[in-house]
């Protein structure tokens, strides 16, 4: 596209005359929620102190929105020193990215220009598009946008679970084996003759969302764990808040399995578009709900349900868990994607990586996940919040 305006906006103020402009763009291109208005305003309430908000926009000689990029700058110490990292506003360690909101066609020139000025003008040490999806854009797109004299730092970083849903839900059952079919199909109808089970969907408001929150809650901690709610610090006032924002657009969706005694399995997604981003699933504890597999029943009929609505796509988090490979999920690699200049910014972004690994080692995996649980079993710990610091640090 010729003639094409691209600048940059900065602070959320300057962003409200674009925002019907911008709904009607992350519409237009399938975007995932992320890169929806929406999440970003209600992100930015809880999260944004601290940050920059900068936004690339790119309107058409007749002055339609065609792309919209968000970035945030925030200043991250490594011990004593600190490094300007930029990212896609609004996204953490959970976001992984499908679609954006820009027409396909301008997402190389608008990345390469956002590159360049985030790293010279706008005063960024690196830029940090980790977590970066094999099935998403942003590897092939950044690699092919880099500017001249900008180094890329591209390294595996794990997988993520997808779904690639079929057409049906018959071929959806069809896809999977004979002995898991069979068992989905014995364990609903138990569930539903000795438990009374009933599944339906709630586009929750903040009530609802503190139902899905306490019950999330009582089943991690069962194992000695906080669960999300306890570990991410701000997220359940966040959560509250984008429901209450989002409840009229019908994106933020509980899929709940209860029975005549009470909750028995839910599963917490946004969608957007044609894509689901599976945030988080409750179930049950018992044994007698173990035994029927209660949280693959919950599974399998959300994915039914978004079969139903023409959603291809789900986005299951991070990691390979056999229950989601068992029942149609891929494992896909992640990507660290890291983007700065040569020299000084170079040298800080070498810092801020080594501090990071430090923190996951000796603080996340030895401490919090390990240490801390097994010490709970013996004495009355309370479930601490993970350390700011270790989530500024996942660059």
């Amino acid at each position: 596209m010729t003639d094409l305006d691209m600048h940059w906006v900065e602070g959320r103020e300057a962003l409200e005359p674009c925002l019907d402009a911008w709904w009607a763009l992350a519409e237009r291109c399938g975007a995932d929620i992320y890169m929806s208005p929406g999440w970003l305003l209600s992100w930015w309430d809880h999260f944004g102190a601290g940050h920059r908000l900068l936004c690339l926009m790119a309107e058409a000689p007749d002055g339609h929105l065609a792309g919209i990029l968000p970035f945030m700058i925030e200043t991250v110490w490594a011990g004593p020193v600190p490094v300007r990292v930029a990212r896609l506003a609004g996204t953490d360690p959970h976001c992984v990215l499908f679609r954006l909101a820009v027409e396909e066609t301008l997402l190389p020139p608008m990345m390469n220009r956002a590159l360049a000025d985030l790293l010279c003008d706008k005063g960024a040490d690196l830029v940090s598009f980790t977590p970066a999806s094999e099935r998403g854009p942003l590897v092939d797109v950044v690699r092919a946008a880099l500017p001249p004299d900008i180094l890329l730092i591209d390294r595996p970083a794990g997988t993520h679970t997808v779904f690639d849903l079929p057409d049906s839900f018959d071929a959806y059952l069809a896809g999977l084996s004979k002995k898991r079919r069979g068992q989905f199909r014995r364990d609903l109808r138990k569930l539903q003759a000795d438990h009374g089970l009933q599944t339906a969907l709630t586009h929750p408001g903040a009530a609802q969302i503190d139902d899905f929150i306490s019950f999330h809650n009582r089943q991690w901690q069962k194992t000695g764990k906080g669960g999300h709610f306890c570990d991410w610090p701000g997220s359940a006032a966040f959560y509250r808040d984008l429901a209450e924002r989002l409840q009229s657009e019908g994106s933020v969706w509980i899929d709940h399995q209860d029975g005549s005694a009470g909750p028995l399995a839910a599963q917490f997604g946004l969608v957007s578009g044609q894509s689901c981003h599976w945030r988080l699933p409750a179930r049950a504890t018992e044994p007698e709900f173990d035994r029927l597999s209660v949280g693959t029943v919950g599974l399998i009929l959300m994915i039914e349900r978004l079969i139903g609505v023409g959603v291809t796509r789900i986005e299951a988090g991070g990691g390979a868990y056999d229950y989601k490979l068992v029942y149609g999920g891929e494992s896909v690699l992640v990507h660290r994607m890291i983007i700065t200049r040569p020299g000084r910014a170079q040298r800080k972004t070498a810092v801020l990586m080594a501090w990071a690994r430090a923190l996951h080692l000796g603080y996340y995996r030895a401490w919090f996940c390990r240490a801390a649980p097994r010490l709970r079993r013996w004495l009355p710990l309370p479930h601490w919040p993970l350390w700011k610091s270790w989530i500024k640090s996942r660059v």
